[in-house]
């Protein structure tokens, strides 16, 4: 009711409104000629109203699929169990995928050089990388070394310096993420 109030109040706010929704001035000068500004006010309120109701829909069934059919009595119906063990298993994933993320930041990070504001010295945070891979289960630490050595990272431990390797989106697409790889893979 506001945006209709809204576009009612000028026809400037039409043209507005187009503009915002990514059209160029000529096409917005050709939509708002004469008697055809009002056939485009009617259609924005109508994709509104669309959007609306699909958000309304969506929302709807996102709270239908957490919660249970009898109003919060928990009973133990195939229904409500069926909920329960697909929010157990949303739950379970977003812990492993917010684990692998900080996996995956770890190893990025350890491409980024730091200086030492008081001594000048740059250094790499390689000890992440590699607490990282002593973490991981045996076939993935020996391919996650080997894809640490083709990529010329070293572990610098405090005081030895740092390594030469710079970060580069090609060498931890290719090395790390196998992004290449899985392109040509699929072709």
């Amino acid at each position: 009711e506001a945006l209709k109030t809204e576009l009612d109040s000028s026809n400037e706010k039409i043209k507005e409104y187009l503009k915002e929704e990514g059209f160029t001035s000529q096409q917005i000068s050709d939509m708002t000629e004469g008697d055809k500004i009002k056939t485009v006010k009617d259609e924005i309120l109508q994709r509104y109203q669309n959007k609306k109701a699909a958000i309304i829909a969506e929302m709807a069934a996102k709270i239908n699929k957490t919660t249970s059919a009898t109003e919060g009595k928990v009973e133990n119906n195939q229904g409500n169990i069926t909920k329960l063990k697909a929010i157990q298993l949303d739950l379970k994933s977003r812990k492993d995928d917010l684990s692998n993320l900080v996996k995956f930041s770890n190893i990025v990070s350890s491409y980024l050089q730091v200086k030492n504001n008081k001594t000048g010295e740059v250094q790499r945070n390689t000890a992440s990388l590699m607490g990282e891979i002593n973490d991981m289960n045996e076939a993935d630490k020996k391919a996650t070394q080997d894809k640490v050595k083709r990529a010329g990272i070293k572990e610098v431990k405090p005081g030895q310096g740092e390594t030469q390797t710079n970060l580069e989106l090609g060498t931890i697409n290719d090395e790390f993420l196998e992004y290449t790889t899985q392109k040509k893979k699929n072709k």
